[in-house]
């Protein structure tokens, strides 16, 4: 009877301590997968921000509307474009 309490006890602590690991290792997996949330939502918007700045400056300082008719700004390869009667007159690389 007292190695059946003893054994009984030993289950219970086991048990209770793969309880206590499955929802630690859980609460990790879980503050990994935030922590990667915000850097990849923090990157996103520097990218994006990034873009407009440059797009902004394309539109107001490089290809004024007194100048030239209208612009164009290629976000993968970084270069404002200035046309004037459907030609590219100006351009500039803004990386």
């Amino acid at each position: 009877m007292v190695f059946y309490l003893i054994l009984r006890d030993k289950m219970s602590k086991e048990i209770h301590i793969s309880k206590i690991s499955f929802w630690r290792n859980l609460a990790i997996i879980f503050i990994i997968l935030f922590t990667l949330e915000t850097l990849l939502f923090i990157w996103g918007w520097n990218i994006t921000t990034t873009d407009i700045k440059n797009e902004n400056k394309c539109n107001i300082n490089i290809c004024t509307l007194d100048k030239y008719e209208t612009y164009y700004y290629d976000d993968f390869t970084q270069v404002c474009y200035c046309y004037k009667n459907d030609e590219i007159v100006y351009q500039e690389f803004l990386g």
